[in-house]
């Protein structure tokens, strides 16, 4: 079982905590979202069902506790936001890594022809 998941019910079930807060169930689901490297490649199939479970009804349970707050439209659009922004941040990290190697690259490439050039000039004469 994920650390995230034994962390949760740890907390959960322990008889002299407070009732989760609305920041904590939002840790919670996003840790669920981002297991570590070893987390990842040791996860079956099932555990991942499970998590993704674990992660959809936690979800849930945070947007019915901003809807009984009143602020429920005001959550969805914020998460939606969230969301959007972290998509255009990784394709952004992947076209600049591209533009990096290809630029560096090139200008490898341009030296080390310019260097050729120069090469080829000096023997020539």
């Amino acid at each position: 079982m994920p650390r995230v998941m034994q962390r949760f019910l740890s907390r959960v079930t322990d008889p002299n905590a407070a009732p989760l807060t609305y920041d904590e169930a939002r840790m919670i689901e996003s840790a669920a979202g981002e297991l570590s490297a070893n987390e990842n490649a040791a996860m079956t199939g099932a555990m991942r069902r499970q998590l993704n479970a674990f992660r959809g009804q936690l979800r849930q349970a945070i947007q019915q506790t901003a809807d009984q707050a009143g602020v429920g439209p005001q959550y969805s659009q914020g998460m939606s936001d969230y969301a959007k922004a972290k998509r255009l941040e990784d394709t952004w990290q992947k076209v600049w890594s591209f533009t990096k190697k290809t630029a560096i690259a090139s200008a490898i490439g341009a030296a080390g022809g310019a260097a050729a050039r120069k090469g080829y000039q000096l023997y020539a004469i």
